[in-house]
């Protein structure tokens, strides 16, 4: 019985002192994106990549915090009509460098799931309006009427299993922009060689990111 004391209070002491360091790893997987917009436009979502690095800094017993650098797309599917010519199909597409800020919450102390709540700082790269017309396919440029910056909240949860020196985690989390992306201005759509100006208005036009992502990664402990 005292050994098999002894031998818990070891693993509970190798476990604390896992939890007790500094991670760091990569992670990647999909971003299911959307936008909520003030039009009326029919919206789909768009299933685009999302990767980045880990690192996980220590608080208090089970609480850390995530600072995740990330590269992912967003966007949506949009303009879906019964007349094609109306309404043709078109996809918004967005590049983003954001980094999540997320508190961290764990449970148990193998196999360990976890709550993440927190902050998202985005950064657009840029963003593109592909418009399909029967016959016809156009790109738009729109980085001159999106803002730059994104500020959103991010909430989910994940599993997290230790491997030897290594531990592998799974995530689903669902992100929330806060900030109106739309900028008021004017764009040329060129179409069959002859250049549309696009007219875009910040409040009617008024759109805001969101999405779904699914994640997995390592990450491995330093002192």
């Amino acid at each position: 019985m005292i050994l098999f004391l002894c031998s818990l209070s070891i693993s509970a002491q190798n476990n604390a002192q896992i939890k007790s360091k500094i991670r760091i790893g990569v992670l990647g997987g999909i971003n299911s994106a959307d936008i909520k917009s003030n039009s009326n436009q029919n919206k789909g979502t768009y299933i685009a990549p999302a990767f980045g690095l880990t690192t996980e800094f220590p608080v208090i017993h089970n609480l850390s915090v995530k600072v995740e650098p990330m590269y992912l797309k967003k966007g949506a599917k949009l303009m879906e009509g019964e007349d094609p010519m109306e309404e043709p199909e078109a996809h918004l597409k967005s590049s983003y460098l954001e980094v999540p800020v997320l508190f961290k919450y764990s449970f148990l102390e193998e196999i360990t799931p976890y709550l993440l709540a927190g902050m998202t700082f985005g950064y657009q790269v840029d963003t593109k309006l592909d418009i399909n017309f029967p016959g016809l396919e156009t790109t738009v440029e729109m980085k001159d009427v999106t803002e730059n910056f994104e500020f959103g909240i991010s909430l989910g949860g994940g599993l997290e299993v230790p491997i030897n020196s290594i531990n592998l985690f799974f995530d689903c989390r669902y992100n929330i922009g806060l900030t109106n992306m739309q900028k008021t201005g004017t764009v040329m759509a060129d179409v069959g060689g002859v250049q549309i100006p696009v007219d875009y208005d910040k409040e009617e036009n008024g759109y805001k990111n969101r999405g779904i992502q699914l994640l997995i990664g390592v990450a491995y402990s330093i002192r």
